[in-house]
């Protein structure tokens, strides 16, 4: 039964194909360099550390984001926000695994 329950977290932690899609567009590069340059690379949580991934705080508008659907961080708070630290702002964000790629 554990080795059951522990596949079953791990599939449905996997990240759909189309937000992966996505996550590897030029559109989403885009929207990621423009919402960086716009808080000036600075890591919007700790306020500190360079900025140099966004995060998506909702995924309702994924592909059409306004500002307030991303935000700015730091490879610590990013990583913090995917390991519950934080409040999660919404359940997605409990479903996608961090990747240390530094582009999410």
């Amino acid at each position: 039964m554990k080795t059951i329950n522990g596949l079953v977290r791990a599939i449905t932690r996997q990240p759909s194909k189309r937000y992966l899609a996505y996550m590897l567009s030029p559109q989403w590069e885009r929207v990621r360099n423009e919402h960086l340059f716009r808080c000036d690379y600075v890591c919007e949580i700790c306020r500190q550390a360079k900025a140099c991934q966004v995060h998506h705080t909702t995924y309702v508008r994924l592909g059409y984001e306004l500002p307030q659907d991303l935000c700015a961080v730091c490879v610590r708070c990013h990583h913090n926000i995917h390991c519950s630290i934080f409040t999660p702002a919404n359940d997605n964000q409990l479903s996608l695994p961090l990747a240390d790629t530094g582009t999410s």
